[in-house]
């Protein structure tokens, strides 16, 4: 992913999104008769996009130069507990959300261009921050195996997820990229990327997408 030169969207690794919507598929799953498979591949859905602008409903941050999902046309859009699919890419969007307006651009000082990372002291540029390879996506990938190792996410989760993502209906994500999702995480899963934590603590992260969990479900079970 890159981020655009004036406003860009930012957003979490594909595991991470994978391990949100399972921590929810737990919870939820069962009662609301979600199809796991149809549920997981939404959570993957609008990364996959030709046109992110679109598939991620793009409005201004709190921190203007940059975008986050537009949760109340996301809500009318997607929002829909009889749809799987739906309700996954719903999830994605959620987390893209609330990860940056309620931990990062809360929880990290912006000052003058810098971020500094309140966990480790860290300060680099906000391009820096952003740059595609370099700063917070780094530390995605920091992430990858650890989610791995410890099962927040399982190759049997992924092997339910058909490479080829099923179709929404809805132009915007289903105009997708050619390189499938397997392809882009192999390449980050042969990255080897040492765990340094100092963009993203992997424990503070889990709790963060524990919290964001419960948030999720209070909210559906208000509709």
């Amino acid at each position: 992913a890159t981020i655009l030169k004036k406003r860009g969207d930012i957003v979490p690794g594909l595991l991470l999104h994978l391990t949100y919507g399972k921590m929810i598929y737990d919870r939820i799953g069962k009662n609301l008769n979600i199809n796991k498979g149809d549920f997981l591949s939404g959570c993957l859905i609008p990364d996959m996009t030709v046109d992110k602008r679109t598939s991620h409903y793009r409005v201004p941050a709190s921190i203007t130069k940059y975008l986050v999902p537009d949760m109340e046309r996301v809500k009318n859009d997607l929002l829909d507990l009889n749809n799987s699919l739906y309700l996954g890419i719903y999830c994605h969007l959620y987390l893209d959300h609330h990860f940056f307006e309620n931990y990062i651009f809360k929880k990290y000082r912006w000052e003058n261009g810098y971020v500094t990372v309140p966990h480790s002291g860290y300060i680099l540029s906000e391009t820096e921050f952003f740059k595609s390879g370099n700063g917070i996506y780094k530390a995605y990938g920091e992430l990858n195996h650890l989610l791995l190792r410890d099962g927040k996410i399982t190759n049997d989760d992924l092997s339910i997820i058909k490479e080829y993502l099923p179709n929404t209906k809805i132009d915007i994500f289903d105009i997708r990229r050619e390189k499938t999702w397997k392809n882009e995480l192999n390449e980050y899963l042969t990255t080897e990327n040492e765990y340094l934590g100092q963009i993203l603590d992997y424990n503070d992260v889990i709790l963060l997408l524990e919290n964001l969990t419960d948030m999720f479900i209070n909210n559906i079970e208000c509709i």
